[in-house]
């Protein structure tokens, strides 16, 4: 199995951070999209998990976190002209995709501007398209007025308030906790990435959610409190070929069980 080789690649557009982990001789190539907290690290049991199913898997800290500099994006359809020269270099031509809450949207554009090179997508407790009055509508009042002050604030301002929960959640977590690193990450450049991804999510994505045609399976969990079932529903509606999943486990992050599943999902073998 892979160990964690945390890498840099710079472009015109800036530098990227990224890591590959599971198999060393892949039958499937996957690049997972971290979430609004995150990093190019992958848990161990999830390198695991890849490893026994022949999976290598790429993890990218997208601009503004960990190592990967701050790049301006106008929408989260932006991400394929940034990645791209990142995966010529690896030689990576036919590979899935997969994202973790707000990693779906990236996800979800790679998806639609890569349609002969991206295989299979797979989405676990993955933020809706919050920019339809209905998505949104399903979110407590309490999110909804939390994203209209996203919208009307600075970068500064929205970087500033997120860092300040994140510090203090980071305050209760015990000496060496992996997501100690995470929230690092998640707050270099002065939180910057953080900053882009919230007021992106809510803007048009840039790609027709419509126009995706590859295979499309959603996991999400009737009780999350962080990302509502009714708008993974509404989303997944949106999607000709996609199927939702229920995860049992009541938590927003992906179960052990979600991730053994998705593995699964990207090496069983083509219907077509």
């Amino acid at each position: 199995m892979s160990m964690p080789g945390f890498a840099t690649f710079t472009t015109a557009r800036g530098t990227l951070e990224y890591s590959l982990n599971g198999a060393d001789e892949p039958t499937t190539r996957l690049l997972m999209h971290h979430g609004l907290i995150g990093s190019a690290d992958l848990a161990r049991e999830w390198a695991e998990v890849a490893a026994s199913s022949g999976v290598q898997v790429l993890t990218i800290a997208r601009p503004g976190y960990g190592r990967s500099t701050p790049t301006a994006m106008d929408t989260i359809s932006d991400w394929v002209d940034i990645v791209l020269p990142l995966l010529d270099e690896l030689d990576w031509q036919v590979f899935d995709v997969s994202g973790i809450s707000a990693g779906a949207p990236y996800t979800y554009a790679l998806a639609a501007g890569l349609g002969d090179r991206v295989r299979r997508v797979g989405i676990c407790s993955g933020l809706p398209y919050v920019r339809d009055p209905a998505v949104m509508a399903t979110y407590p009042a309490a999110d909804q007025e939390a994203f209209a002050r996203y919208t009307a604030s600075t970068d500064d301002e929205v970087s500033a308030e997120i860092g300040r929960e994140l510090l203090a959640f980071a305050e209760k977590l015990p000496a060496g906790h992996r997501w100690l690193a995470t929230i690092e990450a998640s707050l270099a450049h002065g939180g910057a990435g953080i900053a882009r991804e919230v007021r992106l999510q809510q803007r048009d994505w840039g790609f027709d959610l419509a126009a995706i045609t590859q295979p499309v399976r959603l996991w999400h969990a009737r009780e999350d409190t962080e990302v509502p079932f009714a708008g993974a529903e509404l989303t997944a509606a949106r999607i000709p070929t996609a199927t939702l999943w229920i995860q049992i486990d009541p938590q927003h992050f992906p179960s052990e069980q979600t991730g053994r599943e998705l593995f699964r999902y990207l090496t069983e073998p083509s219907s077509d």
